[in-house]
């Protein structure tokens, strides 16, 4: 009888504050991914605490009072729930000790209720009417999450080079993050590494989560006449942008000033801590995980009839179509392309769709032989990146400078 009155209860619980799930998106949307997830953990919270202390009470105090039942089932779940968040995030601040089974769970965690995200992170970037956000000029600050803490230092255009790259370099290197350098030192990029290597000057246009688009822009806002080489990194998430840039006419369209508000405030939001977090958090993500699979094997979906290697074409084309609408002289200006991305889905195929799109003769014409492809997949191992983070640790950035330099020492 005890069990089932808390199941009731719960249940009510459980659904009013799924009402509440529903409202909270409409009233403050920055907040949303905050007060969603709260609500959802209360729940979670609630589902555990009745089957929990009811358990306790059905089986060991099935002869003591309500009260008693009540206050002890309580505090043990208390403790249960404590143990756990302390644990959990023993193994977020801790990646190496997260089981390998429950690694894509804590990943999905950290990147969506625990990372600091760079281009939203006021002391170090800021809003741009021409490619949205860039990193400030002139800064000297600190970028730091769960893996790594490293200094983040900008000339006067506001790119992680010194000024002199900014102002005699003929190499430059456009990419999002991985170009940047999220997650190692000023020194450990790979555009640094190149410098050193090449011993000339290489200048770092890179900024996270940029795509082709804003990439080739920031390039063109710079004075392109002395540039020999330009290095494009590309990532899968490229293709976002540079769809919407052909859809567009050709055109980058930025979003304004209260969408890039909202966004820092939707981190903010995201990063805020409450009691519990990380445990029921995770216990949601896994649940979801879980009953994911299962509601596929029950009810599976046709696949897409798109084949892959149409898809890596579909995002080669969009990205030859961003170079030509750069309004750089690629006829005097040499490209080596390569693509990175997290390790679980690091391959080939981009380069290889490149190389097939790119064998007509418009193309050809609009760049000659001027286009250099770096398969990169083969060269990487997963100790080459973080656990938790995605990103590259000092060692993948120097084995990509590594084949940038062979390539490069091999040009005419």
């Amino acid at each position: 009888m005890r069990f089932l009155k808390k199941t009731m209860i719960a249940v009510i619980i459980i659904v009013i504050l799924s009402l509440l799930k529903g409202i909270i998106p409409r009233i403050s949307p920055p907040a949303a991914i905050f007060y969603v997830n709260l609500l959802g953990c209360i729940q979670l919270f609630i589902l555990f605490w009745a089957v929990f202390t009811g358990t306790l009470e059905a089986f060991w105090w099935k002869l003591a009072s309500i009260r008693n039942a009540f206050v002890n089932s309580g505090i043990i779940y208390l403790v249960f729930c404590a143990f756990f968040e302390i644990m959990s995030l023993f193994m977020v601040h801790f990646p190496k000790t997260i089981p390998s089974c429950l690694l894509g769970e804590f990943k999905y965690y950290y990147e969506n209720y625990q990372r600091n995200i760079l281009q939203y992170d006021s002391s170090i970037s800021e809003y741009d009417s021409n490619v949205f956000y860039k990193m400030r000029p002139n800064l000297r600050g600190v970028f730091r999450n769960v893996e790594f803490e490293d200094s983040i230092l900008t000339n006067s255009a506001g790119f992680r080079s010194n000024e002199i790259s900014l102002s005699y370099s003929r190499i430059t290197c456009a990419g999002d993050s991985y170009t940047l350098g999220w997650g190692v030192g000023q020194t450990e990029t790979y555009p640094n590494a190149l410098q050193e290597l090449l011993g000339k000057p290489v200048l770092d246009v890179g900024m996270s989560s940029y795509g082709t688009a804003r990439e080739l822009a920031t390039v063109r806002q710079l004075d392109s006449f002395h540039l020999d080489l330009l290095i494009i990194q590309y990532s899968y998430n490229d293709i976002d942008e540079n769809l919407a840039f052909a859809e567009s006419g050709d055109k980058l369209v930025v979003s304004n000033h209260s969408v890039y508000d909202s966004a820092q405030e939707s981190m903010r939001w995201s990063r805020l801590y409450f009691p519990g977090k990380c445990f029921l958090s995770l216990s949601k993500i896994i649940l979801g995980h879980y009953f994911g699979e299962l509601k596929l094997i029950l009810s599976p979906r046709r696949t897409n009839n798109i084949s892959d290697s149409a898809s890596y074409d579909k995002a080669a084309k969009l990205f030859i179509n961003v170079l030509m609408h750069s309004g750089i002289d690629f006829k005097r200006t040499q490209i080596i392309v390569f693509d990175i991305c997290e390790f679980s889905q690091l391959n080939d195929k981009f380069i290889n769709a490149v190389q097939r799109v790119s064998n007509t003769p418009e193309i050809q014409s609009s760049f000659g032989q001027h286009v250099h492809l770096l398969p990169i997949a083969g060269k990487l191992t997963s100790k080459d990146y973080f656990v938790l983070d995605g990103h590259l640790r000092p060692s993948g950035q120097r084995k990509i400078a590594r084949e940038l330099a062979n390539i490069i020492l091999n040009l005419r």
